[in-house]
Order: C-alpha cells, then sequence, then structure tokens
C-alpha cells in the first residue's frame, strides 16, 4: 500500500472527516494532502475538515 493509498484510506474511513493537524500528526505532510485535493480526491471543507470524495469506481 503506497503513502498516497493509506492517505486517502484514513481520510475516507473518518465520516466526518480529518483536520490537517491530524493528518500531520500522522506522518503525512501539507504537500501530500493539498496534491490530493488538488487531484479531486480530497475536499477542504468550510470547517476545517478534510473529507474524501467519492467517485465511481468506489461503487465496485
Amino acid at each position: 500500500m503506497t503513502r498516497t493509498d493509506q492517505l486517502l484510506l484514513r481520510v475516507r474511513s473518518h465520516v466526518h472527516g480529518e483536520t490537517l493537524e491530524s493528518l500531520e500528526r500522522a506522518g503525512f505532510t501539507p504537500w501530500e494532502v493539498e496534491r490530493q485535493i488538488g487531484y479531486g480526491h480530497l475536499r477542504a471543507g468550510e470547517n476545517g475538515r478534510i473529507t474524501y470524495v467519492y467517485n465511481d469506481e468506489d461503487a465496485s
């Protein structure tokens, strides 16, 4: 499992998302998180929570 997979799985497993601070404590860099937001895999909410963006591949 790649670090990207680990990051996405961690955020996906938290229904209400994660904060950037909690992801940093888990060892992920802000750059990794911003990169996945840029790719459209994660979304930064107005409440400061980072959530997973579900897509068609998740249904299978």
